[in-house]
């Protein structure tokens, strides 16, 4: 078998028995038909006949057989050009715009696979995931060309993430109270999420392990939520732990404190305490 295209070198016979003796050599194709030599532009079957004859007419006859074959697997093309294709998560099912050959009219036929090599009947973008498509195209000679292309199925979004309570958070100072602030945190709508969070006192930009009531300051919580494919998002609340008492101030004479005209007043012993 010789390749379409290829040329052709016969290798010829071996006798010991030339001497004397006279090889004719014919050429035949595929009809019957006898060529000056083997042309291998097309597919073609040729019969080389060898006939060695003596001078008293005996004669030895072998044949070669030489097939001119494709091997040439077809040429396959992608539609829309894009070898990989990635698609942000959505609800549906992607819709592939196919294969074609290329300088043959030849039927397309194509799989889908998963990320296990496991043949699957379509591609539910809802899911991530990654999928190869093969296309294959046979022409007539059995030589099948094949294809591929990379269907990639992401999530890139950041998730969702909303604070249980208000944004802005007020406290009354209590002194000496060694009462610490309950947070109400946040929260995600998805699954799969996990939410931590820092506290940072933004009066002396200093994290901190809780917030308490004994100290005047103002505070920042950050909350961060991540998903399993690494994406990422974040929300803040304000607290502020504030002195909103106005100070008491009493005297040990009363208020208001009544005396005679022409009396003294003596200040002293009649000083204002002042508390809070």
């Amino acid at each position: 078998e010789i390749p379409v295209g290829d040329a052709y070198s016969d290798q010829g016979v071996a006798s010991s028995e030339f001497s004397g003796n006279t090889l004719t050599t014919v050429i035949t194709d595929s009809n019957g038909d006898t060529v000056d030599s083997i042309n291998t532009d097309s597919i073609n079957t040729f019969k080389i006949t060898y006939t060695l004859s003596d001078a008293a007419g005996n004669s030895t006859i072998i044949t070669r057989d030489v097939r001119v074959v494709d091997v040439t697997p077809p040429t396959l093309e992608l539609v829309d050009g894009s070898s990989t294709v990635e698609i942000e998560k959505q609800a549906g099912y992607y819709t592939d715009s196919g294969a074609t050959t290329v300088g043959e009219d030849l039927n397309v036929t194509s799989v889908i696979l998963d990320e296990n090599n496991q043949i699957v009947s379509s591609i539910n973008t809802a899911t991530v995931g990654r999928y190869t498509i093969k296309y294959y195209a046979s022409d007539s000679s059995g030589n099948e060309g094949t294809l591929f292309r990379t269907v990639i199925i992401k999530d890139t979004t950041p998730p969702d993430i909303a604070l249980v309570g208000e944004s802005d958070i007020n406290i009354e100072y209590v002194g000496g109270s060694s009462t610490i602030y309950s947070d109400p945190g946040a929260s995600s709508a998805e699954t799969g999420v996990t939410i931590s969070k820092v506290i940072k006192n933004t009066s002396t930009n200093q994290t901190a392990a809780n917030i308490k009531y004994n100290t005047v300051a103002n505070y920042e919580i950050t909350y961060y939520a991540s998903d399993t494919y690494g994406n990422t998002s974040e929300i803040v609340r304000n607290v502020y732990v504030k002195d909103t008492t106005a100070p008491v101030m009493t005297t040990p004479l009363g208020n208001p404190y009544y005396t005679t005209v022409g009396t003294s007043f003596n200040t002293s012993g009649n000083q204002v305490n002042v508390s809070g």
